[in-house]
């Protein structure tokens, strides 16, 4: 079983991280460094796991017994306390995206092989059933997508939010750019050949819509619109010769939530209902199964790979700027 240590006490781990570890029986104990104000007893109520609190993130990993450690912090912090709870021989999970510069990445994933330590992105929409039932159903007709188009945009967010604030590591490009490219790993279970992408909008000098066209081997292309200036709409569609496949709230599904999947095949509708599911707790379970299968290695790949396409994303990005 595993000890868990959580460094950062963001939103997405309040409402997400904390209950997912909560349920997983392979996770024995929670800790949880924060620098905001928190009640332990009060904490506990929802994660009973929960067993201590740290109101210093360098003592929390110097004191902490945990096995895995999650980092939640700014996206511009990400690289410090990777490296630190690595250093500590911890394996680490860090939010989307890993890391800003891809220089940070190369480094701590030698580091972490180095150690034989797991090093991981916490992208979670393709585990739950729903992104699993929409490629199954491609799979049962023989099939695969060939384009797939997507977009994940909504309303802006409050003028205080890290997000807004490129010193921090904000940016639709860095919060949205590992959806779109993750959509196109999942759709194609590969990575781009080419990548064209325009930011769209800017506030106060950060990037807040992007667009992007992206080729895959054997001409496969997806293509998206990803921000935080529109209504809100999330949504994933596959296409191939002969079918379709469309879901919504495809990159943020809440758990045990009732989903439809959109099915049109030979030019005739149908709606799979998948299994409920919590793709948080999904995603730490096969984390922490690649771990005790001494598998931990593809993991850190992965990162790393997906890394090296988020700076590309980036780079294509600041040419159509300039």
């Amino acid at each position: 079983m595993m000890r868990v240590l959580i460094i950062g006490h963001s939103r997405i781990v309040q409402k997400r991280v904390l209950p997912a570890l909560q349920l997983l029986p392979s996770v024995a104990t929670i800790e949880l460094a924060t620098r905001r104000p928190a009640d332990l007893a009060i904490l506990r109520q929802q994660s009973p796991k929960l067993k201590a609190i740290y109101p210093d993130y360098a003592d929390a990993i110097r004191h902490s017994d945990a096995d895995l450690v999650y980092v939640s912090t700014v996206n511009s912090d990400h690289a410090v306390w990777v490296e630190a709870a690595l250093r500590a021989n911890r394996h680490v999970v860090v939010d989307k995206p890993a890391f800003t510069h891809l220089a940070d990445a190369q480094r701590l994933v030698a580091l972490a092989q180095s150690k034989q330590l797991c090093l991981a992105e916490s992208i979670v929409f393709r585990y739950h059933p729903q992104a699993v039932a929409a490629k199954q159903a491609f799979a049962d007709a023989d099939l695969r997508p060939t384009k797939a188009t997507a977009v994940f945009s909504f309303p802006m967010f409050a003028t205080d939010n890290f997000r807004l604030n490129g010193a921090l590591g904000g940016g639709a490009l860095f919060d949205l750019g590992p959806y779109a490219l993750g959509a196109g790993k999942y759709a194609f279970d590969a990575h781009p050949i080419d990548i064209q992408c325009h930011v769209t909008d800017w506030h106060n000098g950060v990037d807040v819509a992007f667009s992007i066209m992206a080729l895959y081997p054997e001409q496969r292309v997806l293509i998206g619109h990803f921000g935080f200036n529109t209504e809100y709409c999330n949504t994933l569609e596959l296409l191939g010769a002969g079918m379709s496949v469309r879901f919504d709230k495809a990159f943020t599904t809440l758990p045990n939530a009732d989903t439809q999947v959109q099915v049109r095949a030979s030019n005739r509708a149908s709606e799979l209902t998948p299994e409920r599911g919590d793709n948080f707790a999904l995603f730490f379970a096969d984390v922490i199964a690649h771990i005790q299968a001494g598998q931990q290695a593809i993991l850190t790949q992965n990162l790393l790979d997906d890394a090296t396409t988020l700076a590309w994303l980036m780079r294509s990005a600041r040419g159509d700027r300039l």
